[in-house]
């Protein structure tokens, strides 16, 4: 904490660009909402506020567009959907333009779960499709998964069965592959509730 107020007061932003999804993944598994809003928005605002003062080249239009995904997946996370939502419309299509694949790839996974809570299934669709697609062509694999594993909460939510088990089974594989036990149970479970649907009782 104390290098990234540190890092925010000397304008280090690459480098809390380059940790910010690591940081954003600890948050996320603490369950820190309100101090990772907290920490990106106040990195997002010193950013634009540099941004007044001279114009960011595009590693850290990059860099900004990353703190504000990230600053709008913890609002999200703080029940506040809709400003998520428009924040992150805004962020990943940005990102989706750069030369910033692994922001743009979390991103479009933030929005594509914001877009499902929210019932915008066919925008949910969109996103996770590109930020599958694109983990695909970087090898982010995990990415890849999560994509995958949303992409068949959606189909479960839309009534398409068989196709959420195509998704989740893909995600399944891959996270097995990995050796990720947290996700891998997420997976299984929802898996698990798929294959209940289509009346699969043994399996599920």
């Amino acid at each position: 904490r104390t290098a990234w107020d540190w890092s925010i007061a000397n304008h280090q932003f690459i480098r809390l660009y380059q940790v910010s999804a690591r940081l954003m993944h600890l948050c996320e598994v603490r369950n820190w909402f309100k101090e990772a809003e907290t920490t990106f928005r106040k990195t997002a605002d010193a950013l634009q506020a540099r941004m007044q003062e001279s114009e960011l080249d595009a590693i850290h239009q990059v860099a900004l567009h990353a703190m504000l995904a990230h600053w709008g997946f913890f609002q999200f996370r703080l029940g506040k959907g809709e400003e998520a939502y428009h924040i992150l419309s805004l962020s990943a299509a940005f990102l989706r333009k750069s030369a910033g694949p692994f922001a743009a790839i979390y991103s479009h996974l933030y929005l594509g779960i914001v877009c499902w809570i929210l019932g915008k299934f066919s925008e949910a669709n969109e996103s996770l499709q590109e930020g599958r697609k694109l983990a695909r062509e970087y090898e982010e694999h995990w990415h890849e998964a999560l994509d995958s594993e949303f992409l068949g909460r959606v189909a479960i939510d839309q009534g398409e069965y068989n196709r959420a088990r195509q998704y989740l089974s893909e995600a399944l594989a891959l996270l097995r592959q990995l050796g990720d036990p947290s996700m891998t149970a997420h997976a299984l479970s929802y898996l698990g509730r798929t294959m209940q649907l289509l009346g699969e009782y043994r399996e599920a």
